[in-house]
């Protein structure tokens, strides 16, 4: 190693990402439907067992995942099939497998099997959140008529949040929480690593969730018709 790499332990960390990105995401490449194949099975149980009635099948077609809906337009008798794209959402792996790997831990496998488990579920949540935003989109008026579907303002909080903020900042906060005892979280911070200076990092990260949420709240107080929001580019219809 270089010399003065040695003694710059940030910019070690930095090149370090740089190099490991472009290695990482063409493994998420390569392995696209083997990584959304988790998150895909927890939500074909989710949505089959939330809407039973209205949500016929889900399964992986590659690394999109195919929604069969009964909710569909007046006039229509055909189910709707809905393809979601999951790189939209799970390219939150490779990015924190890169900041994991960049970074020497303990018990180094053990934490990142953890933490990828808690992507997943994300990543499934995300899934699930952007199916229910294409059927509202879709057919909103037999849609928020069935049993348990959640209101409509609450269905695009869900969906922003994870198609915008968890693919960012979930790996982050992860990294974050796993080294928040490494010198190099301590330099990043320019503090001893502690718990208190953890609990402050996190209570920076919430306080901007919870200031995103509000402001997005109120601006879908001002939206009078959910068809406002951008569909998904591909709902096509299924016999």
């Amino acid at each position: 190693m270089m010399p003065w790499l040695e003694q710059r332990p940030v910019a070690r960390f930095a090149l370090s990402v740089l190099a490991l990105l472009p290695i990482c995401f063409v493994g998420w490449q390569l392995l696209g439907s083997v990584l959304a194949a988790p998150a895909v099975m927890a939500s074909k149980l989710a949505l089959t067992s939330w809407l039973p009635q209205n949500v016929t099948e889900v399964s992986l077609q590659g690394t999109d995942m195919l929604v069969v809906s009964t909710f569909v337009p007046r006039g229509n008798e055909d189910n709707l099939a809905y393809l979601i794209n999951t790189r939209a959402l799970s390219y939150s792996i490779p990015f924190y497998t890169a900041l994991h790997l960049a970074l020497r831990q303990e018990n180094s496998l053990a934490v990142y099997a953890w933490n990828l488990l808690v992507l997943w579920v994300l990543l499934a949540l995300g899934l699930v959140a952007t199916a229910l935003k294409d059927m509202l989109v879709t057919e909103a008026e037999s849609f928020l008529a069935a049993p348990l579907v959640p209101p409509a303002d609450l269905i695009a909080l869900a969906y922003q949040g994870s198609a915008l903020l968890v693919p960012t900042i979930a790996p982050i906060a992860l990294w974050a929480y796993a080294t928040r005892e490494s010198e190099l979280f301590s330099t990043l911070l320019g503090l001893k690593p502690s718990g208190a200076t953890m609990s402050r990092a996190l209570a920076s990260i919430v306080a901007f969730s919870r200031a995103w949420s509000r402001d997005l709240s109120r601006a879908l107080s001002r939206v009078s018709h959910p068809t406002g929001w951008a569909a998904s580019p591909t709902a096509d219809t299924a016999g």
